[in-house]
């Protein structure tokens, strides 16, 4: 009877492990794809703006 509880707490303390180890990967993998959105947006202004700029050279030379 011991020896049962014993395996049905490693099992009980594994679930909770796997559980808990899955919401960090979750949150991590929110994060990423949260860091990588802000990226694409820093690059689409870097692009706009150099854009812009050559546009304004344009202007000037014309």
């Amino acid at each position: 009877m011991l020896r049962l509880m014993m395996v049905l707490a490693i099992i009980a303390i594994g679930a909770v492990s796997m559980k808990s180890c899955d919401a960090a990967v979750a949150l991590k993998t929110e994060q990423t794809l949260m860091r990588k959105e802000h990226i694409r947006e820093k690059i689409q202004q870097s692009e706009d703006q150099v854009r812009e700029r050559l546009q304004q050279g344009e202007r000037q030379t014309q």
